[in-house]
């Protein structure tokens, strides 16, 4: 790991070889985790209700050894071709074409936008640093506020910045339950953050629910 950006630095990050390339979109296991600002961009660009996309592109994993359960974009299992022994299964996100290239780009999750990008949350606000994980030679600096391509990117990071501190009290708290208030305190977070849509202006109407939520469980 290299760097502490902000997000008007000049990064190497853009290569002309990426589309097609699909590495960083398989084998991710779980990792893909959504946020609410991605929840809702998903709804919004696909048409459907954060209730659909659990039916086969979204699941819901424990993300911490305290029991914070969030959703996560799926992998798919795909055969392909291999030089030994003809065919080789391989996992995939649900969402990756068979060209390679994201179907779902525009509005994909906050964790894809970032690669190949690390955040990190200090006294000074948001930062990212650079976390050598793409092979791709030949990369051309670019402003990481254009990489990341979020309009309104301040009130994203407000966001984002409520949003860590919350998940972090919230773990606390689960630190100290049992399993069965664990699920109920996961169910109502999931029911409040994720599977009710938003309606008018994201950020603002977080910011009600994060409230209530808080005033609710913390």
């Amino acid at each position: 790991m290299k760097g502490n950006y902000t997000s008007r630095d000049l990064v190497r990050l853009a290569s002309s070889r990426c589309a097609g390339c699909g590495d960083c979109c398989r084998n991710m296991g779980d990792s893909i985790r959504l946020d609410p600002y991605d929840a809702y961009m998903l709804s919004f660009g696909l048409h459907k209700p954060f209730q659909k996309l659990i039916e086969n592109e979204v699941g819901f994993s424990v993300a911490n050894e305290q029991g914070l359960v969030l959703p996560h974009l799926q992998m798919k299992k795909v055969l392909r071709s291999a030089t030994d022994d003809g065919q080789q299964a391989a996992w995939e996100c649900t969402f990756l074409g068979a060209d390679g290239k994201c179907r779902i780009h525009s509005v994909r999750p906050g964790v894809c936008r970032l690669f190949p990008l690390g955040r990190q949350y200090g006294e000074n606000g948001i930062t990212y640093f650079d976390l050598e994980a793409c092979d791709m030679p030949g990369k051309s600096k670019v402003r990481v506020d254009k990489w990341l391509g979020i309009p309104d990117l301040d009130d994203y990071h407000a966001f984002k910045e409520q949003w860590h501190s919350f998940c972090k009290r919230l773990s606390q708290r689960l630190a100290e339950e049992d399993q069965d208030t664990k699920s109920k305190i996961n169910t109502l977070m999931l029911h409040m953050f994720f599977m009710t849509a938003y309606d008018g202006d994201f950020y603002e109407s977080f910011e009600v629910r994060r409230k209530q939520v808080e005033q609710i469980l913390l």
